[in-house]
């Protein structure tokens, strides 16, 4: 029985670029979730599968040198068309997908799924029965014959993009229902790294488990279960996160800002805007940033720098992002008068949001949103994506800069 499983992985996450290789306890996040599938004794293979675009060449270089790669030359938004290349090239008889953000996959849960699954021969993917309450987080278990019936019935582009959506929409899988491995219930909390708090969750976990613990081991999930139950504050660092929907389109946020070291503080400020509308909204955010000095950018960041005031001014101009935000001081202010004049007679929205002594003399906080094409109206139920309502957006930023 030829057991492949399958780590789906991009670095351009919207919400939290390049976690994949973002560090926990030295070792980078892909590299956590690797070890803990080679405790598993029913796979025969691992392998990652990821796309050939050149943002994606560091996680290509990473698996290289520790994991077998295939690297997808098609659609990179086609994750199906992605693991089934895998599939095909690996003779796969039973799959097991694997999320590349949850490192807390439990290996011992991984070999009972499989297991269930070879003795049961008429059913060709796994489900956890209906009585069961399990903290569990990006797995799946396919037979060859389930993987080929997901794949065929993939059409839509929503399909293609999120594994097992397909049976959510037309039945063409047989579960078999299965019991657990162990007692993972008693708490409901999110063990996946989509945004910085997840991240800032998972930081804890696993120092937490290092402290007491040697490298070579790996977290225990049943472990991880019983602290939560017991420390509120943990559980707090990421509860507030939205979980993204796999039927719901996000858009992404522009936040422009000035950098004027050493007062940083309207950076600072669109950081935190940043995360906050990432964590609470399920948005994606890119920075723009005007700045006469160079900033590190880490991979974990969406950010652009500009060290000449036309030039960002004019990206700004020219972003056709539904919301863009723009958190700006007094010497800039008046530069932008005409834009806003023209912004809102012709292309939708600009609200002022602040003015405000505290940060770099007097600032604005200006939203400039854009016309739905499609409605070709700006009325307060088409003025801002999703859930994001002009007054949660007002709270939102009276709150970060009090």
């Amino acid at each position: 029985m030829n057991v492949i499983a399958i780590i789906g992985a991009r670095l351009n996450s919207s919400r939290l670029p390049g976690k994949h290789l973002l560090p926990l306890a030295g070792k980078p996040i892909i590299q956590h979730i690797q070890n803990r599938l080679e405790r598993c004794k029913t796979l025969t293979d691992i392998v990652l599968a990821t796309t050939l675009d050149d943002f994606n060449r560091p996680l290509i270089e990473w698996a290289n040198n520790n994991s077998q790669c295939v690297a997808y030359s098609g659609d990179v938004n086609n994750l199906m068309g992605r693991i089934n290349e895998v599939v095909e090239q690996y003779k796969a008889d039973l799959v097991v997908y694997i999320c590349g953000d949850c490192p807390l996959i439990d290996p011992e849960f991984i070999d009972h799924a499989v297991s269930q699954l070879c003795q049961n021969p008429d059913a060709n993917s796994i489900a956890l029965a209906q009585n069961v309450r399990s903290i569990h987080e990006g797995m799946a278990f396919y037979t060859r014959q389930g993987w080929d019936s997901l794949f065929v019935n993939s059409i839509s582009e929503m399909e293609k993009e999120h594994v097992g959506y397909a049976n959510q929409r037309r039945h063409c899988l047989t579960a078999l229902s299965i019991q657990d491995s162990d007692d993972f219930s008693g708490v409901e909390h999110r063990i996946s790294v989509d945004t910085d708090a997840d991240y800032r969750f998972m930081q804890q976990i696993y120092q937490r488990w290092g402290q007491k613990h040697g490298s070579d081991s790996i977290v225990s999930l049943k472990w991880v279960v019983q602290t939560l139950k017991k420390e509120a504050s943990l559980r707090q660092i990421n509860a507030h996160v939205k979980q993204k929907k796999a039927d719901q389109k996000y858009q992404s946020v522009s936040l422009y800002c000035v950098y004027q070291a050493p007062d940083d503080a309207l950076y600072q400020l669109s950081v935190k805007l940043g995360s906050a509308l990432q964590e609470h909204y399920g948005l994606g955010t890119q920075l723009h940033v005007l700045s006469k000095e160079s900033l590190q950018a880490t991979l974990s960041q969406n950010i652009q720098t500009y060290c000449d005031e036309q030039l960002f001014i004019q990206a700004l101009k020219h972003d056709n992002k539904r919301l863009s935000l723009c958190l700006i001081p007094s010497q800039l202010q008046h530069k932008l008068e005409q834009f806003k004049h023209e912004f809102s007679g012709s292309n939708g929205l600009v609200i002022e949001f602040y003015s405000s002594e505290e940060h770099s003399g007097q600032s604005q906080a200006l939203a400039f949103i854009r016309k739905n094409n499609q409605q070709n109206q700006t009325n307060s139920k088409d003025s801002l994506i999703n859930e994001l309502t002009l007054n949660a957006l007002r709270q939102l930023i009276t709150s970060l800069i009090r």
